[in-house]
């Protein structure tokens, strides 16, 4: 994907200071939030994680002084006018081997913290389903442990990347629209690692 806006680039490799950034659960579920094409003013995102816009307004100072967030301009809101946010770039990764281990042990926060967010999603979900059984069409969980080759491996990688370009393709940026239609936000995780035994075999330690 091309940059839309000054200052954005097409790829970020994530340095030791933004992973400790967004190594706060809060401060990485404002990041999560912000869009790569469409601009978002600290309210919107206020109200899309149902957070005070103070606390959003925090996090989003922190984005921008670490170069994950850029601004994109401002928008007209009845007398008064918002400031407009998108990401510093397109897509970001962290190339763990040129880390050092004290950034990836951060990074490690980082993800336990998106998992123990996906744990109370998915509680939070399943008592939502007792009260409307359509609820279900927005909930979907598969996990399958299988034996993979090098090349098969690489297979499933680019099938996880297609499917999360399509996920991005998906979204509804138009609030008006998703109020109309029944629009849910919701999360879409892709995941694949060894298992701890067969770590265990590389690491000498079985």
């Amino acid at each position: 994907m091309k940059p839309k806006f000054p200052g954005q680039v097409e790829l970020l490799e994530l340095t030791p200071r933004q992973v400790k950034a967004i190594a706060s659960v809060a401060c990485d579920e404002v990041y999560e939030t912000l869009s790569n094409k469409e601009p978002k003013s600290v309210r919107e995102i206020a109200e899309e994680i149902g957070k005070r816009p103070a606390s959003v307004s925090e996090h989003m100072a922190k984005l921008l002084k670490v170069g994950l967030a850029i601004p994109a301009g401002t928008r007209k809101r009845r007398s008064r006018t918002e400031a407009l946010y998108v990401t510093k770039a397109m897509t970001d990764r962290l190339h763990s081997e040129k880390q050092t281990w004290e950034t990836i042990k951060v990074y490690f926060k980082r993800f336990e913290g998106q998992m123990r967010l996906l744990i109370r999603q998915h509680e939070a979900a399943q008592r939502a389903l007792r009260r409307d059984r359509s609820y279900k069409a927005f909930i979907s969980f598969r996990m399958r442990s299988v034996y993979l080759s090098p090349e098969h491996t690489l297979l499933v990688k680019q099938k996880f990347n297609e499917l999360s370009l399509l996920v991005a393709e998906l979204n509804e940026p138009d609030s008006e629209v998703r109020a109309q239609q029944g629009h849910v936000r919701v999360n879409v995780s892709l995941l694949m690692f060894p298992t701890v035994h067969e770590s265990k075999k590389v690491l000498g330690e079985d």
